[in-house]
């Protein structure tokens, strides 16, 4: 019985034309991906602090950029379970200088990841879905981590947005350390509660570089 079952299991990829081998994986793949050399299509971010209840000592921002239809998808044929592995996402730093203690101003390029044939299937054409900020009043561990960002759409279109947090939040929520607190572009989704004495802004603008 033992060898008619092992001959099965043998004889099962064979005859579903899989592979034995283990499912490519994703840390390399992504590694196939490259910047674009001479992006062109930039946007100057700003990002405006207003009615803070403290300093931000620690800001990180990311662009983030998506691969658009199935090119980049590897071939089901080619995974043991069938699956497609290839990232379709990336998410790139963005380097904010401070231009005062409550304005800062980045460049955000929406062309930054580069079109190029990775897999042999055709060119693999990139998006830009947006970019986001990260504050923290010092950037220890436990402190609120408040995030506002632009959609792509947003920032290749010269949005503004306005985000509201809660100042309660700053520096650190006693209930919940680490909390990522989000807000809200809408100030009428909020609290009735809330006065505006217990919110904070964080507004995003992007402009286009012209050439």
């Amino acid at each position: 019985m033992w060898k008619r079952s092992f001959f099965s299991l043998c004889l099962f990829p064979l005859l579903w034309g899989c592979s034995m081998n283990t499912a490519p994986d994703p840390a390399e793949l992504i590694k196939r991906y490259k910047e674009n050399p001479h992006p062109r299509q930039g946007y100057r971010v700003t990002l405006a602090i207003a009615d803070a209840p403290g300093p931000f000592a620690s800001l990180e921002a990311y662009a983030t950029y998506e691969i658009q239809g199935e090119t980049c998808l590897l071939p089901r044929d080619n995974n043991f379970n069938g699956d497609q592995v290839a990232p379709k996402r990336r998410s790139l730093p963005v380097q904010f200088a401070k231009v005062s203690e409550t304005e800062y101003v980045a460049t955000v390029y929406t062309d930054r990841m580069l079109d190029a044939d990775y897999y042999g299937r055709g060119v693999c054409h990139w998006e830009s879905t947006g970019m986001h900020v990260r504050l923290k009043a010092t950037g220890a561990d436990g402190e609120t981590e408040f995030i506002a960002g632009l959609s792509g759409e947003e920032l290749s279109s010269g949005g503004r947005v306005s985000t509201y947090l809660q100042k309660r939040f700053y520096p650190i929520d006693s209930d919940i350390p680490n909390m990522r607190a989000f807000g809200q572009v809408d100030r009428n989704k909020m609290s009735k509660q809330l006065k505006d004495g217990d919110l904070f802004t964080l507004t995003l603008t992007s402009r286009k570089i012209e050439p």
